[in-house]
C-alpha cells in the first residue's frame, strides 16, 4: 500500500458512513474536487515515465482519486 492510500480510504469511509457528511454538500464538492485533481495528476504523470516502477506509483496515485469517488 501507498503510504496516503489508508487516508485516502478513511475520508471516503467517512464521507460514506456519516450521514451528516452525505447532506453537506461543501464536503462532498471538496472531496470530489480533490478526487478528481488526484486522479487527473497521477495519469498524466505516469504518461511520462519511461521506468516500469514509477509508472507504477503515479498509477497508484490515480487509483487513490478513483477511491474517493
Amino acid at each position: 500500500k501507498e503510504p496516503g492510500q489508508p487516508l485516502n480510504q478513511g475520508i471516503s469511509l467517512l464521507a460514506t458512513m456519516n450521514p451528516g457528511v452525505e447532506s453537506t454538500f461543501d464536503i462532498s464538492a471538496v472531496i470530489a474536487i480533490s478526487a478528481a485533481v488526484t486522479m487527473t495528476f497521477g495519469n498524466l504523470v505516469a504518461l511520462q515515465q519511461n521506468r516500469l516502477k514509477r509508472l507504477l506509483a503515479y498509477s497508484t496515485i490515480a487509483q487513490s482519486g478513483y477511491v474517493l469517488m
